[in-house]
């Protein structure tokens, strides 16, 4: 909740103040946004208390309760947009740094694109072959089966290959 919040006042700062006195950048503005969803698919939850288990083994899914599928979606396209957006940030700083090129309105058109253009197709994957389901606690996750292809795989990959540009940096 308290991350929620903050991430609400961030963005409330950004839209209401110049953009001199808050330094705001498309890139800050992406991952707060991506972060933003993974907290309010821990937020939703709270505020329905949804019933974790459609029978006495069964845990509720995505198409048995509709809490779980807001959560579990939130979850998985906040934790993707991030990714996206962090390692697209240190490509940025390591053109800016290492080759002396200050990205335009090229990298801003193409990282717009990429950016939530991979995350909206990974996220259609993990939802259309893995799903979500309650796994751990009041919020939808995502479920084991296939999985380590279609989300964690790719996040992962997106993860590592930001850590190495940074790395490189």
């Amino acid at each position: 909740m308290v991350g929620l919040i903050i991430c609400v006042f961030l963005l409330i700062t950004w839209v209401v103040l110049p953009p001199e006195k808050t330094r705001r950048h498309y890139l800050s503005t992406c991952l707060v946004v991506g972060v933003f969803c993974i907290s309010l698919a821990f937020v939703i939850p709270l505020a329905s208390r949804p019933p974790q288990c459609y029978n006495e083994i069964t845990p509720n899914d995505m198409f048995s309760n509709l809490t779980c599928a807001f959560s579990g979606a939130f979850l998985v396209a906040g934790a993707l947009a991030a990714g996206v957006w962090i390692f697209i940030r240190s490509l940025s700083m390591h053109l800016q740094i290492c080759w002396d090129i200050v990205p335009g309105q090229i990298f801003f058109y193409v990282s717009m694109g990429v950016g939530w253009g991979v995350a909206a197709i990974l996220f259609v994957m993990a939802m259309a072959f893995t799903g979500v389901s309650f796994r751990f606690g009041d919020a939808c996750h995502v479920n084991s089966l296939n999985s380590t292809k279609d989300f964690w795989g790719p996040l992962l990959g997106i993860a590592s290959a930001a850590g190495l540009v940074q790395l490189i940096t």
